[in-house]
């Protein structure tokens, strides 16, 4: 058998008593009539599922995103119409220190020339010493891939010994192979 259902017309409330304004106490909202009662009339059966669950913004955010516009709106306005206004007096003073700083300081004509220069046998210096610093890279990494290269043809070679030799060099080879196995031959009372 099913429980009891509190919101079904027939159901009975705590106690076996039916629901209703006897039964309020255990509905405060007055029992299973209530709730039928507390719903709108016009209300369809599926107007809840469509609804969309939304919280509603608590006052003190609205309080705080008008504070943010009205500062944001205040340093737009003070930046356009407020702050220190330039004369035309501090415009010309300002624009003959540039000037001034600008031509160079305490120097001749002469010390002008004398400093570039020395600047440009700095530069020449340095571009030498970089192109002879390129050279050497250049040259050491070659040193570096002739070596990789012969360790290569080294591993090829069979036997990881040298690489055999052909011609008079070989046959030299082979005539002292020869004499020194006669020899122990000898020592040894071979022939």
């Amino acid at each position: 058998m099913n429980p009891p259902n509190p919101q079904h017309p027939g159901a009975q409330g705590p106690g076996g008593r039916p629901p209703g304004p006897a039964g309020g106490a255990a509905y405060p909202h007055g029992g299973a009539q209530g709730h039928a009662a507390a719903r709108p009339a016009a209300r369809g059966a599926n107007d809840g599922l469509d609804a969309i669950p939304m919280k509603k913004s608590s006052p003190l955010l609205i309080v705080a995103i008008a504070a943010g516009v009205v500062v944001v709106g205040g340093v737009v306005a003070w930046s356009m119409f407020g702050g220190k206004k330039t004369s035309a007096k501090e415009v010309e003073d300002l624009k003959a220190k540039v000037a001034a700083s600008a031509e160079g300081s305490d120097m001749t004509a002469k010390e002008q020339l004398e400093h570039i220069r020395r600047t440009r046998a700095a530069m020449a210096k340095y571009e030498q010493d970089e192109k002879q610093r390129e050279a050497e890279e250049a040259a050491k990494k070659q040193a570096e891939e002739e070596a990789e290269a012969k360790k290569k043809a080294a591993a090829a070679a069979p036997g990881g010994g040298p690489a055999p030799v052909s011609g008079a060099a070989a046959k030299k080879a082979a005539d002292s192979l020869d004499s020194i196995g006669a020899d122990y031959a000898s020592k040894i009372g071979g022939n």
